[in-house]
């Protein structure tokens, strides 16, 4: 039985918005797998910068999903999942420009702490929009928009860096992010 206060129409934008963030940042997470490599080689990096590379991206995304989530009880969900969305897109277009190890370490330490709020807000926000009506099924949707973004944004990564160089191509991905985190913004704010 549905709940009077269950809003399929509102849930579904909720999703959506979401969704598409979800898509986003474990897209560009999972690109840093092809981009890794590429900066091997671009600048002459070590197996041990490449390994803290990623765990400096991984240990700020990780660090800041806690104090996330204590903030958006303040603050609200909205504003800092729209927040860290741009700061991730903002980090990756400054990853374009990246000159050597030290630029891509600080720099992946900040996508990594924009990429933080996305998990704890988004499934708070989607279990929150579904309560009363279809709770799994509007959470396996949001977890399963997360696989297309592992799928889709590391291919098109790698496209754009075969095609047009990597620096393009986390460039392009980076306004891309800044667009999409006015987009949650604008979607969220709506509802």
């Amino acid at each position: 039985m549905a709940d009077s206060a269950y809003d399929a129409r509102r849930a579904r934008a909720t999703l959506g918005a979401c969704g598409g963030a979800h898509i986003l940042h474990d897209g560009l997470h999972d690109a840093l797998y092809v981009l890794l490599p590429l900066w091997s080689q671009a600048f002459g990096l070590s197996l041990v910068q490449v390994g803290l590379l990623k765990a400096a991206y991984s240990g700020a995304m990780a660090l800041f999903q806690v104090p996330a989530g204590i903030l958006a009880e303040r603050h609200g969900e909205r504003l800092l999942l729209a927040g860290g969305t741009i700061v991730t897109g903002i980090g990756y277009l400054l990853l374009g420009y990246a000159g050597g190890f030290a630029a891509l370490l600080g720099l992946l330490v900040v996508v990594g702490l924009g990429a933080g709020v996305q998990h704890p807000l988004s499934s708070a926000l989607v279990a929150r929009a579904y309560e009363g009506g279809p709770r799994r099924a509007g959470l396996g949707i949001y977890n399963f928009t997360g696989d297309l973004g592992k799928i889709a944004i590391p291919s098109s990564v790698a496209v754009l860096a075969g095609i047009v160089g990597w620096q393009s191509g986390v460039i392009a991905f980076g306004a891309i992010g800044m667009v999409a985190g006015i987009v949650i913004y604008l979607g969220l704010r709506s509802l």
